[in-house]
């Protein structure tokens, strides 16, 4: 059995731009900081006791979690960006209209 790149095993991979893993990246380091920092801060942990190997394994985890969760929702939402939301907009605009489309289905 040869080696083959994930080019060739998943064509998905080569139309992923160089955009869509600096969104990635930053969604992962957010992810994983945010799981270091909730662990190291339950409980009444020091500096000298706190259990720095579970934290930052945990936050690995959690940080490759994002990128794959990223990769799956490519497809799904906006292409090229690791959005779930189809046209993502900062003034949420896109939630109202999935709203009022789903108020119309229902009414039929």
């Amino acid at each position: 059995m040869t080696h083959k790149d994930v080019t060739e095993v998943n064509p998905m991979f080569t139309n992923l731009g160089k955009a869509f893993w600096k969104q990635a990246s930053e969604r992962a380091v957010k992810t994983a900081i945010q799981v270091f920092v909730a662990l190291l801060s339950v409980g009444n942990v020091g500096v000298l006791n706190a259990p720095w190997t579970a934290a930052l394994s945990t936050a690995a985890m959690a940080a490759l979690l994002s990128v794959l969760t990223s990769v799956i929702s490519e497809p799904v939402g906006q292409r090229q960006t690791p959005s779930i939301i189809a046209n993502p907009s900062l003034d949420g605009n896109d939630v109202v209209l999935v709203q009022r489309a789903s108020a119309v289905s229902e009414a039929r």
